[in-house]
């Protein structure tokens, strides 16, 4: 294994170095946040270990460059920081990191933070990509993750392009500010990605979906142009919702129907592109 370690104290970054060895664990080191982009990049690590108060760029960047590119976001990242606010917990989670530890730390929950890291990479490649998104969780870090999750997992499993993905990840960051106590499924097949919501009380979806003659709100719609839907489906039996979108390019504007109106869901500039093609 290969682990990357962005730390500009130079005694913190050698001690850390120090202890992975002893794991047999290699280790690349950089002081800066460009140099620790740089040399993710170049030698795909298998594992980042990344302090947040860097000399050029702050962490939260460096994070959300790398797990926001195609060539990087199967690095997973811990972030190694003094900084222990909530706010800057979340932040972390926020720009994509896998976990989030605070210094001084112990070297052994450093290693258990490297092992879930390493099998959360293998887990990506080798498992389904399914999953769920417990959205408006009481620990918004629980939400994040999984959102970091999904947003990996369109990128292991599908050609889209990073903005998006970016677009598809803005949307769930969406539901998960309206939501409380609902459930997101997603499943990424070879032709599209299906998600279906549902809750275990009476809430966001009952009152948007299944009160007599709702119709589907801007911000609603504008959410689904984010994902780009392509179909839209409501079941009143099961209380349950669902849209997905095809992955393949389409030169057609895609449009979900709502209790018979159709409606168009993707975004201009997306949709003006791919005209272009």
């Amino acid at each position: 294994m290969k682990v990357l370690v962005v730390e500009d104290d130079l005694e913190i970054n050698e001690l850390i170095s120090e202890y992975l060895s002893l794991e047999e664990i290699d280790c690349l080191q950089a002081t800066t946040g460009q140099a620790g982009i740089h040399q993710a990049t170049e030698h795909h690590p298998d594992a980042i270990i990344l302090d947040l108060m860097l000399p050029d760029i702050d962490g939260f960047e460096v994070a959300k460059t790398l797990t926001t590119c195609r060539e990087t976001f199967d690095i997973p990242i811990v972030i190694l920081s003094c900084m222990f606010q909530d706010e800057d917990r979340l932040k972390g989670f926020a720009s994509g990191a896998l976990a989030y530890m605070t210094k001084p730390f112990l070297p052994d929950d450093l290693l258990m933070a490297l092992e879930k890291a390493f099998t959360w990479r293998s887990d990506l490649r080798t498992k389904p990509p399914i999953g769920t998104i417990t959205l408006g969780n009481t620990d918004a870090s629980v939400s994040l993750c999984e959102i970091n999750l999904m947003t990996a997992h369109l990128f292991a499993h599908t050609n889209l392009p990073a903005a998006t993905i970016a677009q598809i990840r803005e949307a769930m960051e969406l539901l998960n500010a309206w939501a409380a106590k609902t459930r997101l499924d997603y499943k990424i097949t070879a032709t599209d990605i299906v998600w279906k919501l549902s809750e275990s009380e009476p809430g966001l979806l009952a009152e948007m979906f299944f009160k007599p003659a709702s119709v589907p709100t801007p911000a609603w719609l504008h959410m689904l142009g984010k994902i780009g839907a392509t179909s839209f489906e409501k079941d009143s039996k099961t209380r349950t919702v669902r849209f997905a979108r095809t992955i393949s390019d389409s030169t057609s504007v895609p449009v979900v129907e709502f209790d018979g109106t159709r409606y168009p869901t993707r975004l201009r500039d997306e949709a003006i592109a791919a005209k272009r093609k």
